[in-house]
């Protein structure tokens, strides 16, 4: 965590992540598809285990210490894994048709949590 970072910032971002979480359920939950609707379950649980391995990870400061690697260990860590998931996600045909079985209402919704992110970075 960084030194001397108010209080408010952590529970603010953790509050985000929380509802964050939540909204992506409640849009896979409303989807279309039964099978999709079925998966909502599968995917909290990921996304739960991905988060928990994130505050490991940054806990025991594994973002912060050896900044002169490469690739840095935020790209090698973080966004990578998540980049391929999402390639893989939309290259695949049932990953497009479980795109495309979402909610656009719901996932208007979901990125309504980006405000509330932009006003504390800012």
């Amino acid at each position: 965590m960084i030194e001397n970072l108010p209080l408010y910032i952590a529970l603010l971002f953790g509050c985000t992540t929380i509802a964050t979480l939540l909204l992506l359920v409640w849009t896979i939950k409303n989807a279309t598809s039964e099978k999709t609707r079925k998966s909502a379950n599968y995917i909290a649980i990921v996304s739960i285990v991905w988060l928990v391995i994130q505050a490991v990870l940054s806990w025991n400061r594994v973002y912060n210490t050896n900044t002169e690697a490469f690739p840095p260990r935020i790209i090698l860590f973080g966004v990578l894994p998540v980049i391929s998931t999402i390639i893989v996600v939309f290259s695949t045909s049932k990953g497009r048709q479980f795109i495309d079985n979402l909610p656009l209402k719901n996932l208007t919704y979901l990125h309504v949590v980006r405000i509330p992110v932009e006003l504390v970075l800012f």
